[in-house]
């Protein structure tokens, strides 16, 4: 599980997502920004996102998000300090397998350079 101080606060999202960069793939978009020092330590922050409009079952809300907050918490120690990283899910992101859903998202990470070289 994601350590609570590596949640992002709801309330900070209107200050975070205007000012953030977007980053889309085919199954998911993700928005990043610098970590403003006045709100938290500066370790990176993660939040994730998947829309009522497009899974109307809670359930399938809850798996998207938890393949998520696995995946982070299982690369953590690889991501870049420093961020707050919005994951937003797509309407394909159920249909897609798992270790797929991690390449993609390593993939984009590594291609932004929010991965450090380990």
């Amino acid at each position: 599980m994601l350590p609570k101080n590596r949640r992002i606060n709801k309330q900070y999202f209107a200050e975070i997502l205007p000012k953030s960069a977007f980053l889309g793939s085919k199954n998911f978009s993700l928005r990043v920004s610098p970590i403003k020092t006045s709100h938290s330590s500066n370790k990176s922050q993660f939040a994730f996102v998947v829309s009522g409009k497009m899974f109307k079952k809670a359930v399938d809300r809850n798996i998207i998000k938890r393949r998520f907050r696995y995946l982070i918490a299982k690369n953590l120690k690889n991501i870049k300090d420093g961020y707050y990283f919005i994951f937003i899910g797509g309407k394909t992101v159920l249909a897609v397998k798992y270790k797929d859903l991690e390449q993609e998202v390593l993939f984009l990470l590594e291609k932004r350079n929010f991965l450090q070289n380990v």
